[in-house]
């Protein structure tokens, strides 16, 4: 990698955690919030029941575990992780961005306004509503990847948007049954307008 690239990225990150914490910094102060607290005792004192008893959504478990074996019952850390979550949400939008646009300019506008947006507030300020801001990010990656395999015609890549996609489907299959059909949609018009294109 290149320095210049090596010192936007980390001007990128910095610069996207800090509008998140502006953005979201009154939340450090948050304590725990209803279903919170059941899952904490169910983390500490019935661990098996808590991984195993997801049906609908069986990634969820991730919102607790092993988070609690390194915050213990500390809301501020969790809060801090919540922060460190929505950059790297951010980031992976910016990605998916850059792979459309492909410039510099464009990831760190998409970075930077996610960062700031206050939609799904409570996916990273609810501990218990964390598997929605787990979720932003292995479906940007899917969708960064996917494009990416298409564009640059590598397996490679496509593999890695297939295992972002698994666990995304593995994590939450009724939120993310409908990606799949998306990109399938997004390829069928790129090839069309490819098409057209090469007939003019």
């Amino acid at each position: 990698m290149k320095k210049n690239n090596k010192k936007f990225l980390f001007f990128l990150f910095i610069t996207t955690f800090f509008i998140a914490l502006l953005s979201y910094g009154e939340a450090l102060f948050f304590d725990f919030f209803m279903d919170d607290w059941g899952y904490l005792w169910a983390v500490k004192f019935d661990l098996q029941r808590y991984l195993t008893t997801w049906v609908h959504h069986p990634g969820s478990f991730i919102t607790f575990f092993p988070w609690y074996y390194l915050f213990g019952t500390n809301p501020l850390l969790y809060n801090i992780f919540g922060v460190f979550l929505k950059t790297f949400a951010a980031l992976s939008f910016g990605l998916v961005i850059f792979a459309l646009f492909k410039t510099k300019r464009s990831f760190f506008l998409a970075s930077a306004f996610y960062a700031s947006y206050f939609g799904g507030l409570e996916s990273f300020t609810f501990v218990s509503a964390r598997i929605s801001a787990f979720l932003v990010i292995t479906v940007n990656l899917t969708i960064f990847f996917y494009i990416r395999s298409y564009l640059y015609k590598s397996n490679k890549v496509y593999l890695l948007s297939l295992f972002f996609l698994f666990i995304s489907l593995a994590s939450d299959p009724i939120r993310i049954l409908p990606l799949p059909l998306l990109l399938i949609l997004w390829e069928f018009m790129e090839r069309k307008f490819d098409k057209n294109l090469s007939v003019k």
